[in-house]
């Protein structure tokens, strides 16, 4: 059993002198909240993964993962319990 798992994922859209970027973090299981500017909302984690993968077919365009974080298993298992289940 791996001891980490992926937590959050930041994520840019655009080019290396422009873009933008927004962050998808794991709210338990295969729960995940989109979190952009002023909207925080629930995807799919197949939405997740096609967005972190990139290219012009993700999911808003030309994305990719630009920063992924694992946390701690148990302790990642302890936020879900305790974050909200309505976004």
């Amino acid at each position: 059993s791996v001891p980490y798992d992926l937590h959050a994922l930041w994520i840019h859209r655009g080019h290396a002198r422009s873009g933008h970027y927004w962050v998808f973090i794991r709210a338990g299981g295969d729960r995940w909240l989109a979190c952009n500017d002023t909207e925080v909302a629930e995807v799919t984690a197949e939405e997740v993964m096609r967005t972190a993968t990139g290219g012009p077919d993700a999911p808003g365009g030309n994305t990719s993962a630009y920063v992924l974080v694992y946390a701690d298993a148990t302790l990642a298992s302890q936020v879900a319990e305790a974050t909200p289940t309505k976004v």
